[in-house]
């Protein structure tokens, strides 16, 4: 058995310390750690099988997921991934406890603190307003004496099922944010709608049960006596009881109409809300293409720029060993100058005293040729004299 690294995918965590992992499936979550100079706040999610790393959910900087050495173990609870962390080290040790609900379509709820967790995230299956009507049609004894308040109950209830099944069709063609978003609304909805109206039901059942039992017992004495005055005094006080809760249940029908008005209201605004962020989150999208692609130029404008700095350091490398050859070639050159410098300076020198040796030469060669013209002229004298000399002797 050897341990081997695997190559993983997605935007990859930074190198971090201390942190605590859980895994839960096939899912690895990861939270917690950093290193000397920072705190990791993100939540991070490794995939086993498809070896792909993710963020799950950013916390606060205040919770105990952004420290080291905490303790995180998972809990299985119906459809939905618990986990649950405790402890943490950050500047002093924290005791704290915080837990984040996943469900199984990989939606992720904040990490909360455990006393502030809202108990609607943990109800599985909250009573609906289609319930709530029957569970008031088979109370329909013990609301004899209040029909009309039963019918407008019912009425209610599948009014406010028809008036939720409207964002239902607006809300059909949008993605999987808004039918999350869509299906904690309904949650909402329906769990304060029927824990408000259980509880006057339940209330006014036990008081309209006294009711109905004190009424059979009291119709005997009234079908024997039928003048007797506190049979009419009942009547007259079950009358007013019944106007009474009438009126009672009308205006709280009133004011369940008008929340949930505004509640309709409430969640058509986070619909413009939501088509506006998705507007916006698709202009992020077409700027982060455009940047993506002005990165992409820049890196083909680097790389050519790489590319001709590498071209213009081989030419500087060649014009260096061209400098060094004519630097030697001068050196040579200079030395061979002043070789000839030294010759000629010897060779003027010879040529100066030569001139001085040939001025000599000239001057002693037209003395030899003055003695010469002197000489021949005494020649040519003395050739003139010496016929008359001769000529007695010949006679």
């Amino acid at each position: 058995m050897v341990w081997s690294r695997v190559k993983t995918h997605g935007h990859h965590p930074s190198p971090r310390a201390g942190c605590c992992g859980a895994l839960c499936g096939t899912k690895w979550y990861i939270a917690g750690g950093g290193s000397k100079k920072k705190r990791h706040p993100e939540t991070w999610v490794f995939d086993v099988l498809e070896s792909k790393w993710s963020v799950c959910v950013v916390p606060p900087s205040s919770s105990i997921t952004t420290k080291k050495g905490l303790s995180m173990v998972p809990l299985y609870y119906r459809d939905k991934i618990v986990l649950v962390a405790f402890g943490g080290n950050k500047k002093e040790p924290s005791d704290k406890v915080e837990v984040l609900v996943v469900l199984q379509n990989e939606h992720c709820f904040s990490w909360r603190s455990a006393p502030d967790v809202d108990p609607l995230l943990y109800d599985d299956s909250p009573p609906s307003s289609r319930e709530l009507a029957d569970h008031l049609n088979n109370c329909a004894p013990l609301y004899s004496t209040s029909s009309v308040a039963r019918s407008s109950l019912a009425t209610t209830g599948e009014n406010s099922s028809g008036r939720k099944s409207l964002p239902d069709s607006l809300l059909h063609n949008s993605n999987l944010g808004s039918s999350s978003l869509r299906r904690q609304f309904r949650q909402e909805e329906e769990c304060s709608l029927a824990q408000k109206l259980q509880k006057p039901i339940d209330d006014d059942k036990y008081k309209d049960a006294d009711d109905c039992s004190e009424l059979p017992s009291n119709q005997k004495p009234r079908n024997d006596t039928h003048h007797s005055p506190d049979a009419d005094a009942k009547a007259k006080r079950l009358g007013r009881s019944s106007s009474d809760i009438n009126h009672h249940y009308d205006t709280k029908i009133t004011n369940l109409v008008r929340r949930n008005m505004a509640l309709e209201e409430q969640l058509s605004a986070a619909i413009a809300n939501k088509d506006e962020a998705e507007k916006n989150l698709s202009l992020v999208i077409d700027s982060k293409d455009d940047l993506e692609k002005r990165l992409a130029e820049r890196d083909r404008e680097v790389e050519a720029l790489k590319e001709k700095v590498t071209g213009l350091e081989l030419a500087q490398e060649e014009s260096n060993n061209l400098s060094n050859t004519v630097h030697a070639e001068n050196v040579r050159l200079e030395r061979e100058v002043a070789f000839l410098k030294a010759v000629m300076d010897e060779t003027q020198k010879e040529l100066h005293s030569t001139r001085g040796v040939l001025a000599g030469e000239r001057t002693r060669a037209f003395q030899l040729q003055v003695e010469v013209f002197h000489l021949k002229q005494r020649l040519q004298t003395m050739e003139g004299r010496s016929p008359t000399l001769r000529k007695p002797q010949n006679l």
